[in-house]
């Protein structure tokens, strides 16, 4: 930089001052991000007992600190995940599908997650939109399973709106309570 000083070469003078920025803001942000890495490890490490276990409670509590104490928007974005799908696990799905929308900018949950979470929360255009999207990329005979299986669940959840929003509606068969029941319950 002091020689292209010296010889009023303004190009690489630039070019020696924009790497020094660059260098000096990837110092910074390592440094500021110190710890992230493990808190990240631990996370990853753990969600499959946690899923495996079924223990929701556990997933939000790790979650939960871990986005409390995130310098890095990777570990703010994985936590975030980790706590909706514990939230999901406890039973409150449409709380998971809110912690979900506060991802952090750029960021967006997985796929999987994502659709999990829908699914509980019976936000069945969600889902299968979802589903869409990962047939885009790769046609697998699970997913167009996964698919129908989400459409049978829209019909049943539509069945059980119109069923429970009908005062005079008809003697209910089995498919018709079944598909009531599960929109009172989850509503």
């Amino acid at each position: 930089g002091c020689l292209a000083l010296l010889a009023r070469q303004l190009w690489p003078l630039l070019l020696v001052a924009m790497f020094a920025v660059q260098n000096f803001k990837g110092i910074r942000e390592r440094l500021a991000s110190r710890g992230d890495e493990t808190i990240l490890r631990d996370l990853q490490d753990n969600y499959p007992k946690w899923l495996a276990a079924k223990d929701g409670d556990a997933m939000i509590r790790a979650g939960t600190q871990a986005r409390a104490s995130a310098k890095t928007t990777q570990l703010h974005a994985y936590a975030t995940e980790v706590a909706a799908m514990g939230q999901c696990l406890s039973g409150d799905a449409r709380s998971a599908l809110a912690t979900l929308r506060t991802m952090p900018q750029g960021y967006a949950a997985g796929p999987s997650v994502l659709l999990f979470v829908l699914e509980a929360a019976h936000e069945y255009a969600g889902a299968k939109q979802v589903l869409y999207d990962m047939l885009v990329t790769d046609e697998m005979p699970e997913l167009r399973a996964k698919l129908a299986e989400i459409e049978e669940k829209e019909k049943q959840f539509a069945l059980g709106r119109m069923v429970l929003s009908d005062p005079k509606a008809p003697e209910l068969d089995s498919v018709a309570f079944d598909a009531a029941r599960t929109v009172a319950d989850a509503e």
